[in-house]
């Protein structure tokens, strides 16, 4: 308990005192959970919405459904402006083969808006991060110079406003970006084995350190930073997923959607940190999670709908018994 005690205050901001960890669980006594959520729900066959679910009131409102034909696989939102950010496949023309791309549209009243300039034929965009400046977007893509027969993806960092390629990694995936705009971090897949592990990084992409290694747990994904930046959150499988070979990491499904076969929980690890600890006890299959920047706590998109997670205490709450939710993104309130 000791030890765990001293990570949780790593990853919550609260220095290296474990009694702190104590003390703000008293603070926090029956705080409610600030600003709303941004959330993807899929219906079939296929109907996408994109909606916000106030988290004072649980009140939902749709804020863009997509046009008969179309596909969406994950979202997030400007750090700044709120903007939602949405990876997307639009509807084919009459006449053409639908679904061989994927790209990155931001959310207007008219409509989306693409954000990358030309987009490339049969590109696959996915797994979109805003820069915490928003000035970037990093994403996974796949197609012509991003993957092969011996390259399944590349992870991409680009100009928000040209669209132009700012830095590559191959064999990365599953972004993720500090909101303080000094890290980033991703699920590294190691080309011999296909284990996945988590990398640090700068906020340009250069690798400081693996964070979690490949063999110190089953499977892992979807790296999601603390509010403060300070740690890590990962979700960890109960049991490997089978199978992990280089054709499977090249399906732009995969890369989309992940694999959601298995049961998996929340633990968490410092930056500076090599424990892995426990956070959540959900024990269910999951698609995404966010992080509030307001108070402590996480939202995960299960296979039951959205819980909510207080990452101090481990204890969770249903805040909606909507199975139809693929990806989710906190933001504030004005």
């Amino acid at each position: 308990m000791m030890r765990r005690a001293v990570v949780l205050a790593g990853l919550l901001g609260l220095g290296c005192d474990p009694s702190s960890v104590a003390s703000f669980e008293a603070d926090e006594t029956g705080v409610e959970p600030s600003g709303e959520l941004v959330f993807l729900e899929e219906h079939g066959p296929p109907d996408f919405r994109v909606a916000t679910l106030e988290l004072a009131t649980r009140e939902v409102t749709t804020l863009f459904s997509l046009p008969s034909g179309a596909f969406a696989y994950a979202l997030d939102v400007h750090p700044e402006t709120g903007a939602v950010l949405l990876a997307y496949t639009e509807p084919p023309a009459p006449g053409e083969p639908g679904f061989d791309r994927s790209v990155l549209v931001e959310l207007h009243e008219d409509g989306p808006h693409h954000v990358l300039g030309d987009d490339l034929p049969d590109h696959w965009a996915l797994r979109p991060r805003w820069s915490a400046d928003g000035e970037s977007i990093w994403y996974v893509a796949l197609g012509p110079g991003f993957s092969s027969d011996t390259l399944p993806h590349t992870l991409v960092r680009a100009s928000a406003q040209t669209g132009a390629i700012e830095h590559q990694i191959p064999w990365a995936t599953e972004p993720a970006v500090s909101p303080r705009g000094d890290h980033v971090a991703w699920v590294a897949v190691d080309p011999a084995t296909q284990r996945r592990s988590v990398v640090l990084a700068s906020a340009a992409g250069e690798p400081i350190r693996t964070l979690v290694h490949d063999d110190a747990v089953y499977d892992l994904g979807l790296p999601t930073f603390s509010a403060d930046g300070r740690g890590v959150f990962v979700l960890v499988l109960e049991d490997a997923m089978i199978p992990r070979s280089a054709a499977l990491q090249a399906s732009p499904q995969v890369q989309a959607h992940g694999v959601h076969l298995q049961p998996a929980d929340w633990y968490g690890i410092a930056i500076d940190d090599t424990e892995l600890v426990p956070v959540s006890g959900l024990s269910t299959i999951q698609y995404d999670a966010t992080v509030s920047l307001e108070d402590w706590t996480l939202v995960a998109a299960t296979r039951e709908g959205l819980d909510l997670v207080h990452i101090e205490s481990g204890e969770s709450e249903r805040l909606s018994f909507n199975r139809a939710i693929r990806a989710v993104a906190w933001r504030a309130t004005p």
